[in-house]
């Protein structure tokens, strides 16, 4: 028995056709973390969409899909949520610091489709918070004056506990006037921090040195001259009332027993401001004269003029 059979050979052809409009999501998701936590915690997650062509060949019978032509799209920029007294970086997945983050932002970042064996665009990103350095000062204050005695400097970083060694400074004059005395401080975020510690004076006297007294007790004043400006003073005719002496010490220029001491010379400036003041005195005896002869004529014209009627 024969069989006949018939062999069709087919023919090898190759084509194209494209596919539109194909979608493509990219997650992108942000951790964070402040230096020290065990586990980052989830703060943001966004995505963006890519649309692309698919190009759709065949060979030898096969079905082959490739991407027509690169895509791109974009995450926006994003601002991470601000912790006080601290510093974010960008790390890695190890931990290692990549970029400081000074104002908080993450730039936009562009996403790009360069082929579909590839598809997976998802990115984490991962940040630290640091905790910035900081000073702590301690002042001791007379409570009386509020005038700070001496000051304690302390470093740490924020959220950091240190103890603190508070000590009278001058035990034999002062006691502490605070009703708690701390013995530890936690750093805040604030960039100024400062602990006040009071203190009472044991005699209930101010606390100032002599000097300080001293100081209090001249005159000053922008109309009062001393050493070094008493030639122009005198070459503006204004001495004041009142002048500092070449021991600092206040001198009237209408005590008789000062302008006694003082001796008659043109160039010595005790003996001008005395010869000034005088004659202002006399200027105002003058006048208050003047005006004593005024009103005693007008009293005596009305006496007269009632009298004649």
């Amino acid at each position: 028995m024969f069989f006949n059979s018939t062999v069709v050979l087919a023919e090898t052809t190759d084509s194209t056709e494209s596919i539109k409009n194909q979608t493509l999501t990219a997650n992108r998701k942000i951790y964070a973390k402040v230096d020290g936590d065990e586990d980052f915690q989830l703060v943001h997650q966004d995505r963006a969409n890519l649309t692309y062509d698919e190009k759709v060949s065949f060979e030898n019978n096969q079905r082959k899909v490739t991407l027509d032509k690169e895509v791109s799209s974009e995450w926006p920029s994003y601002t991470i949520p601000k912790k006080e007294g601290y510093t974010a970086y960008l790390v890695d997945e190890n931990g290692q610091k990549e970029e400081s983050l000074t104002d908080g932002t993450i730039s936009k970042s562009e996403i790009t489709l360069t082929s579909l064996d590839n598809t997976n665009l998802d990115r984490n990103y991962y940040v630290i918070y640091y905790p910035d350095e900081h000073t702590l000062s301690v002042e001791y204050i007379d409570k009386t004056t509020n005038q700070i005695l001496s000051e304690d400097s302390y470093s740490g970083k924020s959220g950091e506990e240190i103890s603190l060694n508070i000590t009278n400074p001058d035990k034999s004059k002062y006691t502490i006037d605070n009703n708690i005395i701390p013995s530890s401080y936690t750093f805040t975020g604030a960039s100024n921090q400062t602990v006040k510690i009071y203190l009472k004076n044991k005699s209930g006297k101010s606390g100032k040195t002599n000097n300080e007294k001293k100081k209090e007790n001249l005159i000053k004043g922008p109309d009062i001259p001393n050493t070094n400006n008493i030639e122009q003073s005198k070459a503006n005719n204004n001495l004041p009332n009142t002048y500092l002496n070449d021991n600092n010490k206040s001198t009237s220029l209408f005590t008789n027993s000062n302008r006694e001491r003082v001796p008659k010379d043109k160039n010595n400036r005790q003996y001008l401001a005395f010869e000034k003041a005088g004659s202002k005195l006399t200027q105002w005896l003058l006048v208050a004269l003047g005006i004593v002869i005024v009103v005693a004529s007008v009293f005596i014209s009305k006496i007269k003029f009632n009298s004649e009627v």
